[in-house]
């Protein structure tokens, strides 16, 4: 999707300087012979299987890349795949710090 998108600043401020819109996107296809062609939004999000309504994560990825460029941000979650070392003794000595005895269902 990113590849097809292209972004560029707004020619004109329809609200005045009050305009929360900074960015316009141009949607691209290619067609039979490679070519790339200029779709509508409504067009580009069918092929894809969105409605024009429901099209929030594609909005998303789109909004939140960098214009320039167009391609996603890295991804910044954290691989979980790390050991985790724990020194044993020192659990074990807390627990008989406080004393443990044996259970009276064991007696």
């Amino acid at each position: 999707m990113l590849g097809s998108t292209t972004s560029t600043s707004t020619n004109r401020k329809t609200a005045g300087t009050s305009s929360r819109r900074k960015k316009t996107f141009r949607y691209y296809l290619k067609n039979d012979k490679g070519l790339r062609e200029n779709v509508c939004k409504t067009f580009c999000l069918a092929i894809l299987g969105y409605r024009l309504n429901d099209a929030k994560p594609v909005r998303n990825v789109i909004s939140k890349s960098d214009c320039t460029s167009m391609t996603a941000k890295p991804d910044k979650r954290v691989s979980n795949n790390r050991k985790r070392i724990v020194n044993r003794n020192i659990i074990k000595a807390h627990i008989e710090s406080f004393g443990p005895q044996i259970s009276h269902y064991r007696r």
